[in-house]
């Protein structure tokens, strides 16, 4: 016997492989030992265990208590953890009776798929609940209240769907708990660190910001006093998505106002990296370091199952500017493993593990991530994270010389999201999305195109990611091969792209300065051939880039 701590203690392996062979010699009740063994988990607070001992004990009908106690009381160690005990639990299936038996048990195994992001198999027991809720709701209100999370994450439905179907739940729900049961378990955030991206992706809500005061009623309350601060920090996440960074600083900060010493952990993490992205974005990077060192100091004290995701987190920016040793340094860490499966819980994770792969050249591994990823996104119903996978996947595109393929990934990207006005998720991908915006741009302008996307919006989202380019590295080389050359301007090839810049076409230029077309022409065609480009556009940004001309506003539209 050897000591494990505490009085944990356990037998050698042979000495357990002897009394394993006599209790099948005897006549022993094998479901009376799993339902001891069982209790005595549960009065030592192990739910995990006294809820596995009790299936293995093949009584399904009594196994409501301890499911209670294993999904409501157990786990406060964060999803991950959570999410691995599982993994160990669906090993080995239980058989089809025992989910007729006990019908709660589709909340469980609908809850891991949805951990796992196996969204065909949630659906069938997410179906099941409903039909099932009945029998369910007697086991107790709070399976009531778990179906209702269940459902409200469910990818097939839209938020105001939800909200038309709340009556579903209406006719067997008592109360609420006064707390908020999504407050009781693991986390209700799942630990990701954007709530616009965590449990679902809430973009739909951009859309149509009045879904809310129908949620206020309906699934708010499974989030108790939480409710206060998430509400408007859902909103600050989209104005931050549309790039209006002041506004959105302005906003987050009375959003971490609302939040009080009694709040979870999970939402307030959520707010104090919105609070830290927005700074770093407008370059007030002294602020942004002491937002970072106070969120590090929270999570390590009061969410240290947040240290991976956070670790991820930082390591995404040091990639934005250009950081190798931060992706060697990332794809070292014990957590980061390869997978052939996006887990919905690390998924945050995964996006920092592709920017570290491309930033080392291994664009195999990198794109094949991009794959399961822009597939999780899709198939889940994330626009976000799929549109994020996309802008990635068109940059490493273009730099690989698969262009058309980097051309139709983005296009179809930027009309996921032109309806929301989001311009980060791409802009975010700085110089090396650039070029394939530049490319749509012009298309989108000519007379041929008949798609949604507008010239304003596409040029909208080029300025801002030529802005971060500007500032930031970026993980993709994209050198120019004509980088090391000086490029000299005249003073009036320089004055000719500077009032380009501003959007001036030919006939406005010539009034302006007095020059005639032909001349102009001249000018503008000498500096694009000293700058290697063949149109205004790309002559204004590549200029730009050289120092050549000064920056514009953000409102411009470059001709």
């Amino acid at each position: 016997m050897s000591r494990l701590h505490g009085d944990v203690y356990r037998y050698h392996h042979l000495f357990q492989e002897f009394l394993r062979k006599q209790l099948a010699a005897s006549s022993t009740d094998m479901a009376l030992l799993y339902k001891t063994a069982a209790g005595y988990y549960k009065d030592h607070e192990d739910y995990s265990r006294a809820l596995r001992f009790w299936l293995m004990s093949g009584d399904y009908r009594g196994t409501d208590n301890f499911l209670f106690l294993f999904l409501f009381r157990g786990h406060k160690n964060g999803v991950a953890d959570y999410a691995d005990f599982l993994h160990g639990f669906f090993a080995n299936p239980l058989p089809e009776r025992a989910a007729r038996e006990a019908p709660v048990l589709h909340v469980l195994y609908a809850w891991y798929y949805y951990l796992t992001s196996r969204h065909e198999e949630y659906a069938e027991h997410m179906d099941a609940i409903l039909r099932n809720l009945p029998r369910i709701a007697r086991a107790g209100n709070e399976f009531v209240e778990f179906a209702m999370l269940a459902f409200h994450v469910d990818y097939r439905k839209s938020l105001k769907t939800q909200v038309m179907l709340f009556h579903l739940f209406g006719g067997v729900l008592k109360s609420y708990t006064p707390a908020g049961l999504a407050t009781s378990i693991a986390s209700f955030t799942h630990d990701l660190p954007y709530m616009h991206r965590s449990n679902r992706d809430y973009s739909e809500i951009a859309l149509n910001p009045k879904i809310l005061d129908k949620i206020d009623h309906t699934y708010a309350p499974l989030l108790g006093p939480e409710w206060e601060y998430l509400r408007p920090g859902i909103q600050v996440s989209f104005t931050y998505e549309r790039n209006r960074l002041e506004a959105a600083r302005e906003e987050n900060t009375r959003v971490l106002g609302l939040i009080g010493p009694d709040n979870k952990p999970d939402g307030r993490i959520c707010v104090m990296v919105l609070q830290h992205s927005i700074l770093w974005q407008m370059g007030r990077y002294g602020e942004a370091g002491e937002a970072m060192e106070a969120l590090a100091a929270f999570a390590g004290e009061s969410a240290p199952w947040f240290l991976p995701n956070l670790t991820a987190y930082r390591t995404k920016w040091e990639l934005l500017d250009g950081s190798i040793t931060a992706a060697r340094e990332w794809l070292d860490c014990y957590y980061v493993t390869d997978i052939d499966h996006v887990e919905f819980f690390r998924s945050f994770q995964h996006f920092t593990t592709v920017r570290a792969y491309a930033a080392l050249g291994d664009g195999e591994n990198a794109l094949r991530y991009l794959h399961l990823l822009h597939a999780f996104g899709t198939n889940l119903n994330r626009p976000l994270d799929r549109c994020e996978a996309g802008a990635i996947l068109a940059s490493l595109f273009w730099t690989m010389n698969r262009k058309k393929e980097a051309e139709e990934e983005l296009m179809e990207t930027l009309e996921i999201l032109q309806p929301y006005g989001f311009i980060r998720v791409v802009a975010d991908e700085g110089r090396a999305v650039v070029p394939v915006l530049r490319r749509i741009l012009t298309r989108v302008g000519g007379k041929e195109y008949t798609g949604p996307l507008t010239r304003a919006y596409v040029n909208e989202v080029m300025l801002a990611a030529y802005s971060f380019g500007s500032s930031h590295a970026g993980y993709l080389s994209l050198a120019d091969k004509n980088a090391d050359k000086p490029v000299r301007l005249s003073k009036q090839q320089t004055r000719m792209l500077e009032l380009l810049s501003q959007g001036y076409k030919n006939a406005e230029i010539s009034e302006m300065t007095g020059l005639s077309i032909p001349t102009i022409k001249s000018h503008t065609s000498l500096a694009y051939k000293k700058l290697g480009v063949n149109s205004a556009i790309d002559a204004v940004l590549k200029a730009k880039e050289l120092g050549l001309i000064g920056q514009t506003s953000d409102n411009i539209d470059i001709n």
